[in-house]
Formats: C-alpha cells, structure tokens, sequence
C-alpha cells in the first residue's frame, strides 16, 4: 500500500478511515475489519493522537471517534478535526449518548451510532459518507 492508501500495484484508491476511541481492542477490531473490506484504517488511542495524525498523516477520508476518550474528548477533536479538514465526514460510535453536545457540530452533521453497534451499519455510513469524496478522486479531481 502508498502512503495515500491506495494498493501498491496503481489499483483503486482505498478510503482512509481514522478511527478513535480509548478501547484499543474494539478500534483495532473495527480496523481489522475495514481493512479486511479494503479500507485503509489507521487507529487513535485518544483525540490528542488523532489530532496528530490528521496533523501529519495523508489525509483523511471519515472519522470514527468516540466522545468519552482521555486527553481530548470526541466533540473537541471533531471540532479540532474539521478546522484542519472542513466538511470531513465523521461518525460518532458511543456507548454515553448522553454526552453528546446540545448545540449542532459544524456541517455536515456527524451520524451517530450507539454501541454495541453492527459492523454493516458502520461500514454502510461510512460508505455514504464518503461517496462524494470517492467520486471525486476516481475522475481525477482532489476533494475540496
């Protein structure tokens, strides 16, 4: 695989994933799987790290972040997310609900899905969140 999560050979570009939560088992699991289906999944212990990996890292296709995580909680690193990347795509997967914020998130508007939560469902969002970005690599233009 490059760097820009595309296979080695020049084959199709494979979406890149970030996913964050502090249950490095169930991230690792959730990655695994991913890249099992041909996504490239890259895993954050914590919003700090995931920060600093969009800081550093190619670029991003979807997010997968929890909000209860040390450091940095999801809603902060989703703000922090989007002010790097604009209109990044983010799935928010949480077990506390309630912690979600009252005010809206910056659009587009993240999905969320409460955990436990189904791996297809996971992997159908991240599939239609991504669509417009897939597009637009596949006919040559970069996102915006």
């Amino acid at each position: 695989m490059t760097a820009d999560g595309g296979p080695r050979d020049g084959g199709p570009y494979r979406l890149r994933v970030l996913i964050v939560d502090d249950d490095v088992r169930t991230s690792q699991r959730l990655a695994m799987m991913l890249g099992e289906d041909g996504y490239c999944a890259v895993v954050s212990k914590d919003g700090k790290d995931a920060l600093e990996a969009i800081r550093t890292l190619p670029p991003f296709d979807v997010l997968v972040t929890d909000i209860a995580m040390p450091k940095l909680d999801g809603v902060a690193l989703i703000e922090g997310a989007r002010a790097l990347c604009a209109g990044l795509p983010v799935v928010i997967v949480t077990g506390h609900p309630e912690l979600l914020p009252l005010r809206p998130l910056a659009l587009p508007p993240p999905v969320v899905l409460i955990k436990p939560i189904a791996y297809m469902s996971l992997r159908a969002i991240i599939d239609i969140a991504s669509s417009d970005i897939s597009n637009r690599k596949t006919d040559g233009r970069k996102p915006t």
